[in-house]
């Protein structure tokens, strides 16, 4: 699911950023200041992109729900006590959209991931705890060379102005149909 879960984060976040013209703009103009020699290394110091790679995750994680066996002992939840042997589950999509954590949680802002740290119980693209995505932080690094990469090459435009319906596809959730949009290479 590797090569799935970060090409579908990368069709989010581009949709997100193009929905979005300020967003782009201000990413654009913060990534326009580091120097092509030096593209790679200052690319992972740009805040605002991690920022709005997180924020694509949190609306949209690639992988909505995680299991995990009970296996070493009995445990209490509330009024439920869970067994061993017994699965369960966390909806990831649920759980970033919870009003108490995520103020305004339906809308698209970048801004939340500048202003606070959230927990791996609050946010969780890729899992947490030990049996975190072991891909995570490769998929983060391709998400975000490819975003900055085609935000310096080409100028686009979201040709349809509906917010794309999820799906899921195997594992992962993606878009519906295809996010339609124009872009020509800069000079």
């Amino acid at each position: 699911a590797g090569h799935e879960t970060s090409a579908t984060s990368l069709t989010w976040a581009l949709y997100y950023l193009h929905a979005f013209p300020q967003i782009k703009e201000r990413l654009k103009e913060e990534l326009s200041i580091h120097s092509q020699d030096s593209f790679i290394e200052t690319l992972f110091q740009s805040n605002y992109l991690d920022c709005i790679v997180n924020e694509a995750l949190r609306l949209e994680p690639p992988v909505p729900f995680v299991t995990r066996k009970i296996i070493n002992r009995n445990f209490q939840m509330g009024e439920r006590l869970f067994k061993v042997g017994e699965e369960i589950g966390v909806s990831l999509t649920l759980l970033h959209q919870q009003p108490h954590i995520w103020e305004e949680a339906h809308l698209f802002n970048p801004d939340r991931f500048e202003k606070r740290r959230f927990s791996p119980y609050e946010f969780a693209a890729f899992g947490g705890g030990i049996r975190k995505c072991i891909g995570a932080e490769l998929s983060l690094m391709e998400i975000k060379i490819l975003l900055a990469h085609f935000l310096s090459s080409f100028d686009c435009q979201l040709l349809e102005g509906v917010v794309p319906i999820s799906k899921v596809m195997q594992i992962t959730v993606g878009p519906r149909k295809k996010i339609m949009v124009s872009f020509k290479k800069r000079s």
